[in-house]
């Protein structure tokens, strides 16, 4: 680690070492030495990566900007959930702690067939059609161990809140056909 080559290093307190400009030398020795060129000490940013404590003058911007951010996460995962629970054979549950959802599909059986002809897991296939007629891209769930005879994918929930509801009408719209196509 680079770090460790900080000569006389003590955790937490690198002022009664080299100084923070020996850190940031050792800093830029490190990367030159690992990347192959040149890292200029001026250039090195040091932070302690915390948020501002209650009191800071920026507590209040930040705390705000975080509730907005969760808040907004909270609401297009909640959008994307209802949306899912509305397509015909797909039931989601609530995104808990995650930025993403994974839907469970019951996969007409034309369509099972049709990803076996063309040697695909069928929630794979249906997610190649899905970005092939949409641009959306999803996760086929077989690529996570879920269990035999199921169809998942994984979606993240992370596009920006005012293309959520174009998303939704393209995925309800490319699922309809898809059930349509493939119904037994």
């Amino acid at each position: 680690m680079i770090l460790d080559q900080m000569p006389a290093r003590a955790t937490g307190a690198y002022s009664h070492s080299q100084g923070i400009k020996g850190l940031r030398d050792t800093i830029a020795a490190g990367i030159e030495a690992r990347d192959g060129f040149p890292a200029d000490p001026n250039d090195i940013f040091l932070t302690d990566g915390a948020s501002p404590g209650v009191g800071d003058e920026s507590y209040d911007a930040y705390m705000s900007e975080r509730d907005g951010i969760l808040k907004s996460l909270a609401r297009r995962a909640k959008t994307l959930e209802d949306a899912f629970n509305c397509l015909e054979g797909v039931t989601c549950n609530k995104a808990e702690g995650a930025m993403y959802l994974f839907p469970r599909i019951m996969l007409p059986k034309k369509a099972i067939k049709a990803a076996e002809e063309a040697k695909k897991a069928a929630d794979a296939y249906y997610a190649i059609r899905l970005l092939n007629a949409t641009g959306i891209v999803v996760v086929p769930g077989s690529g996570f161990g879920q269990v035999p005879g199921t169809w998942h994918f994984r979606c993240t929930v992370l596009p920006q809140e005012e293309k959520i509801p174009a998303i939704v009408s393209r995925l309800s719209d490319f699922h309809r056909k898809f059930m349509d196509e493939y119904r037994d």
